[in-house]
């Protein structure tokens, strides 16, 4: 039996070389594309996370410069009724030496406090306490009875340490009740009137 090899033609060999090369040019495209598609995500992945890190630090700064920034406004009128108030309730402030008024009242409580006795009082106690505080920071024995308005005190009571707290807190008074003022919407020459009524309150 005769096996005939059949020749090949010229135009065959055009096409196979022709499929090869496509077929070669295919996959070297595919290789290109399995070797740069992972760069574009880590590179966007980088500029992502360095522009997060970035405004963070941003924040981070300002909210370290929110928490450093203090405001401070002082109004000038309060300040001076505070001022005035503090160096007319300190003056002469030993004078007279004798009991006034609540003083009688106060006085049996602080001493009761200097003996620790114990007692029960219908009133809110704190401003003894304070006047209390300071009359066992200036020495005093609560031995001094306070009997009637008008008598006289004994050289052994501390006066001055006694009535501080009182005048301390009167002239504070001042500025709060004309800022007190302030708050109820009315003018600032209302508050300062009211600040100065308070201011004169022991002169008029």
């Amino acid at each position: 039996m005769e096996v005939r090899r059949r020749r090949t033609r010229p135009q065959d060999v055009k096409h196979v070389t022709h499929v090869d090369s496509d077929v070669n040019a295919t996959i070297d495209q595919s290789r290109d594309q399995r070797n740069e598609a992972p760069d574009i995500p880590i590179e966007s992945n980088k500029a992502n996370t360095s522009e997060f890190i970035e405004s963070k630090k941003l924040v981070s700064k300002d909210a370290v410069r929110a928490r450093i920034r203090i405001s401070l406004e002082i109004d000038l009128l309060a300040t001076i009724l505070l001022i005035t108030g503090i160096l007319t309730r300190l003056y002469r402030l030993e004078e007279p030496r004798n009991i006034v008024f609540d003083e009688l009242h106060y006085g049996k409580y602080v001493g009761l406090y200097m003996k620790r006795t114990f007692f029960f009082d219908s009133h809110p106690p704190l401003g003894k306490q304070l006047v209390s505080v300071a009359a066992y920071l200036a020495g005093f024995d609560g031995q001094f009875k306070f009997d009637r308005i008008g008598s006289p005190y004994v050289d052994t009571v501390p006066l001055y340490a006694l009535r501080l707290v009182p005048a301390i807190c009167g002239s504070l008074l001042i500025p709060t009740g004309y800022h007190l003022v302030l708050e109820l919407g009315l003018k600032q020459w209302a508050a300062a009137i009211g600040g100065i009524l308070l201011l004169l309150g022991n002169f008029v």
